[in-house]
C-alpha cells in the first residue's frame, strides 16, 4: 500500500530501552501502520535517560521508522544529591525534563516534516505533556494511547503527583481526536468519568505480540525496574484471543551475545 500520511508518535519506552515490556506497543505501531499508509516519526528520549540500554534493541527499529530524540534527564539519577531531588523536578514523572526539549525538537520535527496527526502514548506521563502542547501549538489531530488509565483510586499515592495526573487527562478528554486503551475497563473507567467524550472515539487495541520476533527456543529475560506501575497485560503473556485480534505488537528480541549496560549520565 502507498504511504500518503503521516504520524509524529511520542513516547518515552523505544529501543535502545532494555528491560521495559513497554516498548513493544510503542515498536509495533511505529514498524506495522506503514503497511496501513502511514509514514512513522517517533519522537524519543536521549538513551541517558533510560536506566539500562541495550544496542542490539536499536536494530529492531525497521529502516523506514524516522527517530528524533530530545535532551532529557532523570530526576532519580542526574538531579539527586545523596540520593534526594526536589519533587518540582518529577512532576508528573521523573523525566519532566523531556517536555521542553521534547516540545522544541517536536516544533522542528512539524516544520519539516508535516505530519498529519499526532499520538502520544503513556506510560509515561511527560509524553501526553507533549503531545498536548503540540497539539496547542501546531493544531494537529492529537490521537492519546493508554497503556494503563492515569489517576486511579490509589496511584499515584502522592497527591500532589495524582493531582497533575487528573489535569493531563482532563487535558487529554478536552483536546484529542481520538483515545486508544488496552482494556475494556479503562475504557469505561474514562468513559464514567468523561462522558460528555463520544464513545466512539475511544478505540480498543489490546496488547499483544509479533510471533515472528520470538525465538524456537525461549531464552531468559533479564528485567529492569519499570518507573511506573506494572499492569498484568504488559507483564505476562496475553490470553489467545488477545493474540489473534492484537496490534501485533513484536517483542525486543532474540537475545543475541550484545551486552545489556546502565545508561550512563
Amino acid at each position: 500500500m502507498p504511504t500518503s500520511r503521516r504520524l509524529l508518535l511520542v513516547a518515552y519506552h523505544f529501543p535502545p530501552i532494555q528491560g521495559s515490556t513497554g516498548v513493544t506497543r510503542t515498536l509495533a505501531f511505529a514498524k506495522y501502520l506503514r503497511d496501513y499508509g502511514w509514514e512513522v516519526a517517533v519522537l524519543t528520549v536521549h538513551p541517558r535517560a533510560y536506566t539500562e540500554i541495550r544496542a542490539d534493541n536499536l536494530q529492531t527499529v525497521p529502516p523506514h521508522v524516522r527517530v528524533e530524540r530530545a535532551w532529557a534527564l532523570d530526576a532519580q539519577r542526574h538531579l539527586s544529591i545523596r540520593g534526594r531531588y526536589a519533587q518540582f523536578l518529577a512532576l508528573p514523572d521523573r523525566w519532566q525534563s523531556w517536555i521542553p526539549g521534547g516540545v522544541a525538537r517536536g516544533l522542528q520535527v512539524v516544520r519539516r516534516w508535516q505530519p498529519s496527526v499526532m499520538m502520544s502514548t503513556y506510560p509515561i506521563a511527560s509524553a501526553h505533556c507533549i503531545g498536548w502542547a503540540l497539539n496547542k501549538l501546531c493544531r494537529i489531530p492529537w490521537v492519546v494511547d493508554f497503556r494503563d488509565p492515569m489517576a486511579q483510586d490509589d496511584y499515584p499515592p502522592d497527591p500532589r503527583v495524582h493531582r497533575w495526573f487528573e489535569r493531563i487527562e482532563r487535558g487529554i478528554f478536552g483536546n484529542a481526536a481520538r483515545v486508544v486503551v488496552t482494556a475494556r475497563g479503562t475504557q469505561d473507567l474514562y468513559m464514567q468519568r468523561f462522558p460528555e467524550y463520544p464513545r466512539e472515539h475511544v478505540a480498543l487495541i489490546p496488547n499483544g505480540f509479533d510471533p515472528e520476533m520470538f525465538p524456537e527456543r525461549p531464552a531468559a529475560v533479564t528485567h529492569a525496574p519499570e518507573p511506573h506501575r506494572p499492569h498484568s497485560s504488559a507483564h505476562s503473556p496475553p490470553p489467545a484471543a488477545a493474540r489473534r485480534s492484537a496490534s501485533r505488537a513484536p517483542a525486543i528480541g532474540p537475545r543475541s551475545s550484545g551486552a545489556i549496560r546502565r545508561a550512563g549520565p
